[in-house]
């Protein structure tokens, strides 16, 4: 007989063993890309980066910084203090749930932290050398492996997607938000190479990197911690 109080049932623990492995495999693939970069296994892929180079102008620039700056830690972070806030102050003051629930604004800034904590980490283990500096159109420090601001943008705004697609909203805006932040995920990546601060591999690292991280808190982490409030609610009601 099945015990009531199992805190997943046995698809779940079907589907959290098989999102468990396939987060795990992505950030072991990502290590390995580094250490591929280390060993000079990927330089072929790194010479895409002079297609960019060679179509610079005073205008693309311009689009190329903007765009840059919207994978920031500082921009990602902000933003999501913003919506926290916001879900925050519609719940307390106007009794509502609001657009948005306040525990998935919630996720989104930890994950969001999380992957900032992550990527000084793993630059500081990689320790790879930037382009040369006379290619950067922005100041940056560190190191290049992987990508920050790559890595980011996956976390973000993939969240911020999944967000928007478990809400009770408008169907149009499910649309346009499958298609606009998965485009600001590539243009982010993108633009790191283009302003001269990255190379290929390291947008290609940032992206495994903040997919193992999506896939970790929004598949496996969170899923757990939901089931496990639910049975301490359910005993909790039993033993009132």
């Amino acid at each position: 007989m099945k015990k009531k109080n199992s805190i997943i049932n046995l698809s779940d623990k079907g589907a959290l063993q098989y999102w468990s492995l396939l987060g795990i495999a992505i950030f072991i693939i990502a290590i390995l890309w580094g250490v591929a970069i280390k060993v000079g296994l990927v330089e072929s892929i790194d010479g895409f980066r002079y297609f960019f180079y060679g179509h610079r102008g005073s205008a693309q620039d311009k689009l190329g910084i903007f765009i840059t700056h919207l994978g920031s830690s500082y921009f990602v972070i902000i933003i999501s203090i913003l919506m926290l806030g916001t879900a925050a102050i519609n719940k307390i003051f106007r009794n509502s749930r609001g657009i948005i629930n306040i525990t998935n604004v919630a996720t989104l800034l930890i994950i969001t932290i999380i992957s900032v904590i992550g990527y000084i980490l793993l630059k500081m283990v990689f320790q790879r050398p930037r382009p040369d500096v006379i290619l950067w159109l922005v100041h940056e420090r560190g190191f290049s492996y992987p990508s920050g601001h790559s890595m980011n943008c996956m976390v973000f705004y993939a969240s911020l997607m999944i967000i928007l697609l478990r809400e009770h909203i408008n169907g149009y805006i499910k649309k346009l938000a499958m298609v606009l932040f998965p485009l600001l995920i590539i243009l982010i990546g993108l633009s790191r190479i283009y302003v001269g601060v990255h190379y290929p591999t390291d947008v290609i690292g940032g992206w495994l990197f903040g997919s193992a991280i999506l896939i970790l808190s929004w598949k496996v982490a969170l899923p757990v911690i939901s089931a496990r409030g639910k049975i301490k609610r359910i005993l909790e009601s039993r033993d009132l």
